[in-house]
């Protein structure tokens, strides 16, 4: 790790050591920011949405909210 990091700094400089962030998830921010602008509001509830479709399409929904959130198979719930 040391010689990755010794060449690094040969070759870029001091810039070789900004932090350039981690590739993740790019609605992590967007869920846990209080100040959220229109657009990734409405961006951050389309996944959602996307998401929960995905889910209903292999048969699961989603019951409880937060931690206590389970999946249950609509294979044997009546759908009327």
């Amino acid at each position: 790790m040391i010689c990755h990091w010794v060449r690094d700094y040969i070759k870029y400089g001091e810039a070789a050591f900004d932090y350039k962030g981690h590739p993740g998830n790019p609605f992590a921010a967007l869920h846990t920011s209080k100040t959220l602008t229109e657009t990734e509001r409405l961006r951050l509830q389309l996944v959602k949405l996307e998401i929960e479709n995905e889910r209903l399409k292999k048969g699961y929904q989603v019951k409880g909210v937060g931690a206590n959130k389970e999946f249950v198979s609509l294979k044997d719930a009546n759908m009327k």
